[in-house]
């Protein structure tokens, strides 16, 4: 990024290269725009550009997938697990309803 001095006036320009090709951003004027804009601005573009939400995060190679198909809660194990906790919790909740009636809590 840098700003381009002309006797008609500053402007703020950010080059980048696109399919290997040279462009040239034009963001604004100084003062118009503050460099804390210009910033957001140039971030905002480059994001644009880099575009983040195209790529994929899901293991690519078939070791990736592999890995990921061996996720400890898949196949039910979660169901299973929180079916369990239940059945815990309901022992847990007998028990101490009759050390309650007992009068010993």
């Amino acid at each position: 990024m840098y700003l381009l001095v002309k006797a008609a006036g500053k402007y703020w320009r950010q080059d980048y290269t696109h399919a290997d090709k040279r462009k040239t951003l034009a963001i604004g004027t100084y003062p118009e725009v503050s460099l804390p804009k210009v910033q957001r601005q140039q971030q905002r573009e480059a994001i644009q550009r880099w575009k983040p939400w195209n790529r994929s995060t899901a293991p690519q190679s078939r070791e990736g997938k592999a890995s990921a198909s061996r996720n400890a809660f898949t196949d039910g194990k979660l169901v299973k697990l929180r079916e369990m906790i239940k059945v815990i919790n309901q022992a847990l909740r007998q028990q101490r309803d009759n050390l309650a009636k007992s009068g010993l809590v």
